[in-house]
């Protein structure tokens, strides 16, 4: 699954899908190391889809935060990914968990994805993630281009 089985083009753009109800959907961070980067997924559960959506984000985790940091929207992955730990087929290179939990979708829409994040790796320890798309008409810029901002609670 990628953007365009949640969403229905209309316009370019895209068309919401319904409101997803705020119900908790698990996470996974995982540091990817290839032969060419080091880069990390962003993995999300979403609400009656069977795969997650997926981002790429070449900034570590531990320095996400107010400033905006660049994300590219990836093919939606598989859900064995969310336990997952080690090679990766192809010589694509190997995967690390750095951090999981249980988060909580708060808002779905083609431009913008808010949710509620918690890690079951620190105690209390929760942020609230938001990702906006870049959709400005610039050719260099993708619709696969987002934006990701990190509010620590």
């Amino acid at each position: 699954m990628d953007t365009q089985e949640i969403f229905a083009p209309a316009g370019g753009v895209g068309q919401a899908c319904p409101a997803p109800a705020p119900s908790p959907g698990r996470y996974a961070i995982l540091r990817h190391c290839r032969s060419t980067d080091t880069h990390y997924d962003l993995l999300l559960e979403v609400p009656g889809h069977e795969l997650l959506a997926t981002w790429q984000v070449f900034v570590p985790p531990e320095r996400w935060g107010a400033a905006p940091v660049a994300a590219t929207k990836l093919p939606d992955h598989r859900r064995m990914y969310l336990d997952y730990e080690g090679p990766i087929s192809n010589d694509r290179g190997a995967v690390t968990r750095v951090d999981a939990g249980i988060q909580k979708l708060l808002e779905l829409s083609p431009l913008r994805w808010r949710c509620v994040l918690r890690s079951s790796h620190c105690e209390g320890a929760e942020m609230a993630l938001v990702l906006i798309r870049d959709n400005r008409a610039e050719p260099k810029c993708s619709n696969d281009d987002w934006t990701l901002t990190v509010q620590h609670a």
